[in-house]
């Protein structure tokens, strides 16, 4: 109990230094920013704020795109990848549920999502589409173990909640031939990632900040060398969220 509390502690003073942190850089960036260009910066401003939808995200307090539509809340970086890919005919299953859940029934053909918190729960259910599955296992048996309860593979294994290590273990025979396992906030989870790499996958990182959050993580995408993902056009990468379409070749 103690070490509990003296982490909770730790972990709240160093969120505190963090933001300090980030005030002296804003504050450093308005000093420098008649360098670079008020137009420049603030073209920078736009694009995080509105291009990506962090406003939206920050103003509605779960992450949205600029339109409005709800996205994983994973890093911009690995959203921009997945939207590349051609999903329509792709079983998801996500340890963890959410904004996530709506954003792979809008691009996938089937999402099932195991939570284990009855108010989350709940509050989701209702806003679940037609092609989403949600259940609820509330032990960390039950819960990391769900995935097995489908005959099934799946294309796509999302580890976005808790136990993720146990979810990891229970997810590498449930992964399709050609699949991929996504694990958010890899960085907090180095045990997690170990064990995905010492069962033979290949592990990319995607860096960067993400809705809602005033900080840079990751969201990391497993794979094996026969990943099988088509892209959604014939070129790729297309339609950057604040790109410039353009082909030089």
């Amino acid at each position: 109990m103690i070490s509990r509390i003296f982490n909770s502690i730790t972990f709240k003073i160093k969120r505190i230094i963090d933001h300090i942190k980030s005030v002296s850089r804003w504050f450093e960036l308005m000093k420098v920013s008649h360098k670079i260009g008020v137009i420049y910066s603030l073209d920078l401003l736009k694009y995080f704020s509105f291009d990506l939808g962090q406003y939206n995200s920050l103003k509605n307090s779960k992450p949205l795109d600029f339109e409005g539509n709800p996205l994983p809340w994973f890093t911009y970086s690995s959203i921009e990848f997945l939207k590349q890919l051609d999903l329509k005919n792709k079983i998801v299953f996500e340890f963890g549920s959410g904004m996530s859940s709506l954003w792979w029934s809008n691009h996938a053909k089937k999402v099932i999502s195991v939570e284990d918190n009855q108010i989350w729960f709940s509050l989701i259910q209702s806003k679940m589409h037609q092609n989403n599955i949600l259940c609820l296992e509330t032990s960390m048996k039950s819960y990391s173990e769900k995935i097995r309860s489908f005959d099934n593979l799946f294309d796509i294994i999302v580890i976005d909640g808790n136990h993720r290590l146990e979810c990891a273990k229970n997810a590498v025979d449930k992964l399709s031939k050609g699949g991929m396992i996504i694990l958010d906030n890899s960085d907090w989870f180095g045990n997690t990632g170990f064990f995905l790499k010492n069962n033979g996958f290949k592990q990319m990182d995607f860096i960067g900040p993400g809705p809602i959050n005033r900080y840079s993580w990751s969201t990391s995408i497993f794979f094996k060398g026969d990943f099988s993902f088509d892209s959604l056009n014939k070129f790729q990468p297309k339609n950057l969220s604040w790109g410039i379409s353009d082909n030089l070749d």
